[in-house]
């Protein structure tokens, strides 16, 4: 986690990241529709820092993932 200067972002929301880490890909395993319903409620900052994260320790599923539903490599942004 320090590797990407995260603690427990998001204003006034006291998750630890580490369980926004666990509700992202649990998410991710139920598709696009479920990855937007879990992350809508965060802040953005909350949200890229899940992202970040799950990219540091999740690479290789990530790229295995990415190369299947391309549709997800963008999900991040779609609730600016």
């Amino acid at each position: 986690m320090e590797s990407v200067g995260i603690g427990n972002p998001g204003m006034g929301d006291s998750t630890p990241i580490q369980t926004s880490l666990t509700m992202l890909r649990e998410a991710i395993i139920g598709g696009v529709e479920a990855v937007k319903a879990t992350i809508c409620s965060w802040t953005s900052e909350r949200r890229w820092c899940a992202v970040l994260l799950l990219e540091e320790v999740a690479f290789c599923e990530l790229r295995l993932f990415g190369a299947n539903d391309t549709r997800l490599l963008c999900v991040a942004e779609l609730n600016h």
